[in-house]
């Protein structure tokens, strides 16, 4: 379903960092703007951080201001920025209103410059699926995302008359793109593989990091991280089942997890998996393989620490947000081994 215009009371208000160079500098005194769990923190072509919180507050900080950029009363799932935008940049936002355990999810864009929003795409789903996960390819043109237990992908810009437009090689003709996800809460697209790159959280099982590949399925309800959660025929390997690269056996603890590309860690590094909950960080003990199920070891915990959310710069190193207490802080990765 398509809308055009997005009338919205809101306000302004959001946490920022500079960058230099491609390298970030950062300041120990970060203020939040709210207790409300932070969905994403993006960094933008100016040099800003955007801190999605998930009560809709999207804060902007900078070391000489900190101010609520956006605010739209609605649950904020997720935000993405076009990685390709230098000046004209927008940020798509997806956002969720509940009752009685439905649901309605809106996909909309919202100008940088000028403040106003276009939807894109809604649709209603039950309140018993994905609760995040946005991602736009690398060259802007492609927008992923996830309602129910689902990934939807949508062609976005100039190339369509309308909104959006379904791309021609979406394998349902339609807007899915992939089935059987159970709860993804974050995606970023990984250059290097040319994909979307997720994590889902599971039930009993534990949570796991998903590579998304068209039409596949990841075999939920029946199945989960690569086990069957029954001993009933039900548990047959569906047709195109795609099974997880890594998982974590903490249930609902995994909240962010990037591909590692950067240039400051050793080689060993390269094509791991760095992921995190609010206890720490964790790493892949293998690479990035298809088919092969990889396990995570813990790499940096700290038990008076709260890890907040974690982003990667132009250049693919990654960065944390913590808080130790005390103050909260972004920290380079590297800085913290």
């Amino acid at each position: 379903m398509k809308r055009f215009l997005f009338l919205c009371i809101c306000c302004y208000q959001v946490v920022v960092v500079m960058v230099v160079g491609q390298t970030l500098q950062w300041k120990n005194d970060i203020v939040l703007n709210d207790d409300s769990p932070i969905v994403r923190v993006i960094v933008t072509p100016t040099s800003t951080l955007l801190i999605g919180y998930a009560n809709g507050i999207i804060q902007s900080w900078s070391p000489s201001a900190s101010t609520i950029w956006y605010r739209c009363y609605a649950n904020l799932l997720d935000m993405a920025i076009d990685p390709q935008c230098t000046i004209h940049c927008s940020l798509y936002l997806h956002t969720q209103t509940c009752h009685d355990q439905n649901c309605h999810h809106t996909i909309f864009s919202r100008s940088i410059a000028s403040n106003t929003n276009v939807i894109l795409y809604e649709q209603n789903a039950s309140d018993d699926g994905t609760r995040g996960g946005m991602t736009l390819s690398t060259d802007g043109q492609f927008l992923f995302f996830a309602i129910g237990h689902q990934m939807l992908r949508i062609q976005i810009g100039i190339n369509c008359l309308d909104t959006y437009c379904i791309p021609v090689d979406n394998p349902f003709e339609n807007e899915t793109y992939a089935i059987g996800l159970h709860n993804i809460t974050f995606c970023y697209f990984d250059y290097f593989l040319n994909r979307a790159v997720c994590v889902d959280q599971g039930v009993t099982l534990g949570d796991a990091v998903v590579v998304i590949y068209p039409r596949s399925n990841y075999g939920w309800p029946n199945r989960e991280i690569g086990s069957c959660l029954s001993d009933t025929s039900d548990c047959d390997y569906p047709l195109y089942y795609e099974m997880p690269i890594f998982t974590h056996s903490n249930i609902h603890q995994l909240k962010m997890a990037f591909v590692y590309r950067g240039i400051h860690l050793p080689n060993r590094y390269f094509n791991k998996v760095i992921a995190m909950n609010s206890d720490g960080l964790f790493l892949s003990s293998g690479s990035t393989t298809r088919n092969t199920i990889q396990s995570f070891r813990a790499i940096l915990l700290h038990t008076s620490y709260q890890y907040l959310s974690m982003f990667q710069d132009a250049t693919g190193d990654i960065f944390v947000l913590v808080n130790n207490g005390t103050n909260t802080s972004v920290q380079r990765f590297i800085a913290m081994q």
